[in-house]
């Protein structure tokens, strides 16, 4: 979709690219090795995937989190789900101008599962661990929700009951840190502390015979070799 920097991402910071997601090291790293795991299909939210998709999504979360243990230690997930993502900087823009679904990882081990004290969001009881195994009449299709999941891989979920600013997740982690103005990444982009996570987290890709960087590197050789 055009406009959306989710479809056409800056390739200096894709991680690397599988199938069906990539990772970005986003800008305005709140902590240093924050990275996002984007959809490449253009859909709304992560539960809004195809089925089709969900064991793909959790494989690709679960080597995620576990590349950053590697590098910084434990992490959280967030995710703004059905909520705008892209170029338009409208605060009030939170109908369809450009929905993609998106989660940010964060090096940090913070709580941010009782979101009902923090503002108009009201939590969904469910059972199990994954954001799939909520029944989807808990979560109508034009509500829009904020997901925690903690270093333990429990996952939260809350409806937003009102009007929800824009960046709050990040803002709640940056608040964490003592820092709550780094959660804006337009004024904070911070671009070297992402180059030095792009250096030790291909490091430690490069490492692993199974790494995605390393397998796309072969790959292209290969491509090179039989030109």
């Amino acid at each position: 979709m055009e406009g959306c920097f989710f479809c056409n991402p800056d390739k200096d910071r894709v991680l690397y690219t599988s199938e069906h997601f990539y990772v970005l090291l986003g800008l305005g790293p709140i902590v240093e090795g924050y990275a996002i795991l984007v959809a490449r299909q253009h859909v709304r939210s992560m539960f809004d995937l195809p089925k089709e998709l969900r064991d793909a999504y959790a494989a690709e979360k679960r080597r995620l989190k576990d590349l950053i243990a590697r590098v910084y230690g434990p992490s959280i997930v967030t995710e703004h789900g059905r909520v705008l993502a892209c170029t338009v900087e409208d605060e009030e823009a939170h109908d369809l101008l450009c929905y993609h679904a998106h989660q940010l990882f964060f090096p940090v081990n913070i709580d941010l599962s009782q979101l009902v004290n923090e503002g108009p969001f009201e939590k969904i009881e469910f059972p199990g661990k994954s954001l799939f195994d909520i029944d989807s009449s808990q979560l109508q299709d034009d509500e829009e929700y904020l997901l925690f999941e903690n270093s333990e891989d429990e996952v939260f979920i809350h409806k937003v009951r009102g009007k929800c600013p824009r960046q709050y997740m990040r803002y709640l982690v940056a608040r964490s840190q003592g820092q709550p103005e780094l959660a804006s990444w337009q004024r904070y982009p911070d671009v070297l502390r992402i180059k030095e996570a792009k250096r030790k987290y291909t490091d430690a890709l490069l490492s692993s015979p199974a790494s995605p960087v390393l397998q796309e590197r072969k790959h292209r050789q290969l491509q090179t070799v039989k030109r």
